[in-house]
């Protein structure tokens, strides 16, 4: 089973190669998101859903516009994501646990985990607020 990277994330976006800029990914079991940049100019940054099916390959499930930070809640997958120094940890709050992630070499970081029942439980970064 091959895990989500830069390029199955363009791949399984359906995004021109081309154009298009992974900034950040992460996974989660048979979960993962990518925020992209729809057309490498930083301009249109789209947070991406995935599933992987039972042939071991990410499918789309959602994708949509975000800001610069933020935090979303869909029936399968909730996340956070922000901007950073290329290599910081940041270290977010999700379900009474805390986690950390790495921001990418662009500067971008990204944390998912499987949604509960309750859109309101969605993930925090522990050092600012959204």
């Amino acid at each position: 089973m091959e895990e989500l990277d830069a390029e199955s994330a363009i791949s399984a976006g359906g995004w021109d190669a081309r154009y298009a800029v992974p900034l950040a990914v992460a996974s989660h079991g048979g979960i993962a998101a990518a925020l992209i940049d729809t057309n490498g100019d930083g301009a249109d940054i789209d947070l991406d859903e995935y599933e992987r099916g039972a042939d071991g390959h990410w499918h789309g499930l959602a994708s949509g516009n975000v800001d610069e930070r933020g935090a979303h809640w869909s029936y399968r997958i909730a996340s956070a994501w922000g901007q950073a120094d290329a290599g910081a940890h940041v270290e977010i709050e999700y379900l009474g646990h805390s986690h950390s992630v790495v921001a990418s070499r662009s500067g971008w970081w990204l944390f998912i985990g499987p949604a509960t029942d309750d859109p309101d439980t969605i993930p925090r970064p522990i050092d600012h607020t959204l």
